[in-house]
């Protein structure tokens, strides 16, 4: 009821109940903010509180990223309606494991993305991924197994950063 949910369900299915809830309390991907609220509550706090912490990009336009290989972590903001996602990626010894999540209730229908990069030696040489993305309420500092994408590292090898173009869905 704090977050907005008016259903009513018994304690043996509350669980399930919440596992699929819109109004799950989701948290601040910010590491030193407690925050916790319903979607919209987190999007409002996001937007007063750490707009300037996250890449802007608009659904169906290509966003430029650059990542140093060693970053862990990227916060995405959508600028229409606030939406927010984790960029995850993890260095492994073929490249780069990269996830995105989006930060929300859990939802049936996943939305894929695709990742486009380039060859730093031999520029012709494009590499272009797709996957699905999660939706998770609480992000936790560990790539997904599941829908990730690898970027060799010949991709990144001279300058040590990643560099891609990532296209969202709407």
């Amino acid at each position: 009821m704090a977050y907005g949910c008016r259903e009513a369900v018994s304690y043996s299915k509350k669980q399930e109940h919440e596992k699929w809830c819109p109004f799950v309390p989701c948290s601040c991907p910010i590491a030193y903010c407690n925050f916790e609220g319903s979607l919209e509550q987190l999007r409002r706090h996001f937007n007063d509180k750490h707009k300037k912490s996250a890449k802007g990009f608009i659904y169906n336009r290509p966003v430029s990223i650059t990542l140093g290989v060693d970053e862990k972590f990227l916060i995405l903001r959508e600028e229409t309606d606030g939406s927010l996602f984790i960029l995850s990626n993890k260095v492994e010894t073929l490249g780069n494991v990269i996830t995105l999540s989006q930060i929300g209730p859990f939802m049936e229908i996943r939305s894929s993305y695709e990742l486009t990069v380039k060859d730093e030696v031999d520029r012709r040489c494009t590499l272009r991924l797709q996957s699905l993305m999660r939706s998770t309420p609480k992000w936790v500092d560990s790539p997904a197994s599941v829908g990730f994408l690898l970027v060799p590292s010949q991709f990144s090898c001279n300058s040590r950063q990643l560099k891609f173009i990532l296209r969202f869905p709407s």
